[in-house]
C-alpha cells in the first residue's frame, strides 16, 4: 500500500525512524543507477559514521557503554573539605550514527565522478559533528572536479544543501528542496523546489559532461521504500507528524488522510 500522500510524507520525517527511510532510500537508488548507467560508470554506496553526544536521543544506534566512576574532587580530596561527598563521574553517552551516501565512479572505479547524498537530521543540526563533517565534504567536492547532488526531503533544521539560501527563499514556495551542482560549471545551480503538495520529481544526476545525464526518479524510490517498509501499518496517522506542519499545510494533511480511510 502507498503512503496517502501524494508526494513526500511528512510522517516519515520523524528524526526518530529517519534512519529507516534514509538507508533503504540510497539502496533503491544505487540499485536503479546501476541497472540504467552505461559505459564506464557504476554505483557505489559510501558510508561514514557520525558520533554524536546527546542525552535525548529516543532510538540511539550502538550506544558506547558509559564508565561509570567515583570521581575524585578536584583538589584532590584534602581533609578540609572531607565532609562533601564524592560524586560519580557519569560521561555523556555517544551514539555512532552511520550514513549511507553514493559515489558514481567511472574507469573501473578509479575515478568519482558524482556525489549524491540524501540528507539527515544531523547533518542540518547545530548540535553534535554531523553537520560539520558534511559542510567539510561539501566544501571538499564544490572544489573539486566532481558533480555534486543533495536531496533535502527534511523540512526541519538548518538550510544545508549547497545553493544558496538567500538565492532560493523568494524564488517560490517549496518544503523540500534538491540542489545539484555540476562540476563543468560552478557558476550556478539547478535547483528543485518541492512542495509537500506536489508528487516528487525525477531529477537529473550528472555525469562527466560530455554523457548524458542518469535520472533519479525520487517518488518511485519513495513509494518503494514506504511499500517494502511496511508504513501503512506501523504510522498512526490520527496524531500529527514529527516535526509539526504550519497551520495551512496540517488542515491539508488531515483532509488526505480522512479521505484515504474514506477508500
Amino acid at each position: 500500500m502507498n503512503s496517502p500522500f501524494p508526494g513526500m510524507d511528512p510522517y516519515l520525517e520523524d528524526p526518530d525512524g529517519w534512519l529507516d527511510v534514509h538507508n533503504p532510500l540510497i539502496a533503491y537508488l544505487h540499485d536503479d543507477l546501476n541497472a540504467s548507467l552505461a559505459g564506464p560508470y557504476v554505483a557505489r554506496i559510501t558510508e561514514r559514521v557520525v558520533v554524536e553526544r546527546s542525552i535525548d536521543r529516543k532510538r540511539a544506534i550502538r550506544p558506547d557503554v558509559a564508565d561509570v566512576t567515583r570521581r575524585r574532587p578536584r583538589n584532590g580530596g584534602h581533609a578540609a573539605i572531607a565532609e562533601h561527598a564524592t560524586p560519580l563521574w557519569v560521561p555523556t553517552p555517544t551514539f555512532e550514527i552511520p550514513e549511507w551516501g553514493i559515489e558514481i565512479r567511472a574507469s573501473r572505479g578509479k575515478r568519482l565522478v558524482t556525489a549524491i547524498e540524501i540528507l539527515s537530521p544531523s547533518n542540518k543540526s547545530s548540535r553534535g559533528e554531523g553537520r560539520e563533517l558534511y559542510l567539510r565534504k561539501q566544501r571538499e567536492l564544490l572544489a573539486s572536479k566532481v558533480n555534486l547532488v543533495e536531496i533535502d526531503l527534511l523540512r526541519a533544521g538548518a538550510w544545508t544543501v549547497a545553493v544558496p539560501w538567500d538565492a532560493v527563499e523568494r524564488a517560490t514556495e517549496f518544503d523540500y528542496a534538491v540542489s545539484v551542482s555540476r562540476a563543468a560549471d560552478r557558476n550556478g545551480y539547478e535547483f528543485y523546489p518541492i512542495r509537500l503538495e506536489d508528487r516528487l520529481p525525477r531529477i537529473a544526476i550528472p555525469l562527466d559532461a560530455e554523457d548524458p545525464d542518469a535520472v533519479a526518479d525520487l517518488q518511485s524510490l519513495l513509494d518503494r521504500c514506504y511499500t517494502r517498509g511496511k508504513y501503512a501499518d506501523d504510522i498512526d496517522y490520527t496524531k500529527p507528524p514529527a516535526p509539526p506542519l504550519p497551520t495551512r499545510k496540517a488542515a491539508w494533511a488531515r483532509r488526505i488522510v480522512r479521505g484515504a480511510r474514506r477508500k
